[in-house]
């Protein structure tokens, strides 16, 4: 019976430290992710602010793979940024992704990558999608 509790209490301490490693990985992305914004005094793109919120998604119904975002950077509302994108094939799940991040108001990370692409990646999370920007207007 004592060597039940003894394997209960292991598995219990290694659920805790696998849980406890991975929030410490993605709390040191979001620190490195906002590292490097503040490394860009004034942004001129939106993927260069610190923290993205998403307002709308619109899809566009003759092309399925693109959609318009309204974002915004919530420590300064004023701007406004548009951002033309076009999503993997297939767009399904990055369109579900995007629709939700707009329904939870989500704090989003965004960032270039490879190629002119974008990854944009829920804070506190490791749930990511990645697009091609094909366009930008900034509103102020």
């Amino acid at each position: 019976m004592w060597m039940f509790g003894l394997a209960f209490c292991g598995s219990l301490f290694v659920g805790a430290f696998a849980w406890s490693m991975r929030r410490f990985r993605i709390a040191t992305r979001d620190a490195v992710d906002l590292v490097a914004k503040l490394a860009v005094p004034r942004p001129v793109y939106a993927v260069d602010w610190p923290e993205l919120r998403v307002d709308e998604v619109v899809c566009d119904p003759e092309t399925p793979n693109r959609a318009l975002l309204v974002t915004r950077w919530p420590a300064a509302p004023e701007p406004a940024a548009l951002l033309l994108i076009e999503m993997n094939d297939p767009p399904e799940p990055t369109r579900a992704a995007l629709a939700r991040w707009c329904a939870d108001g989500a704090s989003i990370s965004p960032r270039w990558t490879h190629g002119g692409r974008m990854s944009m990646r829920r804070r506190r999370t490791n749930e990511s999608v990645d697009v091609l920007l094909i366009e930008q207007a900034i509103h102020a």
